[in-house]
């Protein structure tokens, strides 16, 4: 992977350039695009196939991350807020399935959580196909029997 390509929810300007000074600064290599509008979401889905999603905490980010399992239901999503009281974040990740959480505070930690999300959704992809290849194997193997 070159490149990671990021979708990045946001509708302040300041926030997104903070998202993409913390990246540069830990030398991540990517290309992001920014969504600010529930249409420029469908839009940037539909057009591009994105590595992970930075969604802002809000409303809106509740139906985007909705919109975005939709869409593809193994991209990670990463909930970024100003202020969040963790009991809630929590509870978004399990409830609403994000796969982290990062304070404006803690910025500093987004790409080591950029990484281990996308390594998550790796490791439950070649498990996934791994179960789907056994299950062929062993339904190829039972009418093989049964002929």
């Amino acid at each position: 992977m070159d490149k990671l390509k990021i979708l990045v929810l946001e509708d302040l300007t300041a926030d997104a350039d903070l998202i993409n000074k913390c990246l540069e600064r830990n030398g991540m290599k990517y290309e992001a695009t920014i969504a600010t509008s529930k249409t420029e979401l469908i839009k940037a889905l539909a057009e591009t196939e994105f590595d992970i999603v930075l969604g802002d905490h809000s409303s809106a980010s509740m139906e985007a991350l909705t919109i975005t399992r939709e869409q593809d239901r193994n991209i990670p999503f990463i909930l970024v807020s100003g202020m969040m009281a963790e009991e809630e974040a929590i509870n978004i990740m399990h409830k609403e399935n994000a796969d982290d959480y990062i304070l404006i505070d803690h910025m500093k930690r987004l790409p080591t959580a950029i990484r281990q999300a996308i390594k998550h959704r790796l490791t439950k992809l070649g498990k996934e196909l791994c179960e789907a290849k056994l299950l062929e194997k062993s339904i190829a193997g039972t009418l093989f029997l049964n002929s």
